[in-house]
């Protein structure tokens, strides 16, 4: 069924995915979290297909990073999943790694392609979501663009983050490194609020 959904019917999976993507930005925790997992089926479904490339690197991954950067009050208990979709989005389609169902579990490095080395050789399981799903053969830098225009984060920053995110590929390596990126434009917002309270 989901198969059907988001790759047979290009009208119904378009509008399917960008409401449940704007969805993440609802201000109840129960629905964010409910379509944090739905995010994952998806990503794990059609990351693959470069039709999704924009819905999921531009739409999915700059809706979760402002969630996560503007910290709303609503989100108190949900950073973690969200975190886990920056996870999900970013690795599928940056860097050519897999993840477990749901987002969950080391990112599986796919050897790049042999006669092209700037594309990676899909995965075994692309046609099988529930075990993983694909990755993006060809590396898009959407999500890196939506990084580097965050204030207080530099081309170098992304650069360590790819690093750090390839040498240390376990989850809790991976979600302490996104965490630590997001740390410098939350505080870095936080003191502009502040300034502006205060001027």
């Amino acid at each position: 069924m989901c198969r059907f959904l988001l790759l047979e019917n290009e009208k119904i999976a378009g509008f399917l995915v960008l409401t449940v993507i704007q969805c993440l930005g609802y201000p109840d925790v129960y629905t964010c979290r409910r379509c944090a997992r739905i995010c994952h089926r998806i990503l794990e479904t059609v990351s693959w297909n470069e039709q999704y490339t924009d819905l999921l690197g531009n739409k999915m991954f700059s809706i979760v990073v402002k969630a996560i950067v503007t910290e709303p009050k609503w989100m108190v208990g949900l950073e973690w999943d969200m975190i886990n979709v920056l996870r999900d989005v970013y690795c599928r389609l940056v860097l050519g790694q897999t993840l477990l169902p749901g987002g969950q579990g080391p990112g599986l490095q796919q050897p790049r392609d042999p006669t092209n080395p700037a594309l990676f050789e899909q995965s075994k399981s692309v046609d099988k979501p529930l075990q993983g799903g694909g990755v993006l053969c060809r590396s898009s830098d959407m999500p890196r663009v939506i990084l580097s225009r965050l204030p207080s984060i530099s081309v170098e920053n992304i650069q360590t983050l790819d690093k750090g995110l390839t040498e240390k590929r376990a989850a809790k390596d991976q979600v302490r490194r996104f965490c630590e990126l997001l740390k410098l434009v939350s505080a870095y917002l936080n003191i502009l609020l502040f300034q502006s309270c205060y001027s």
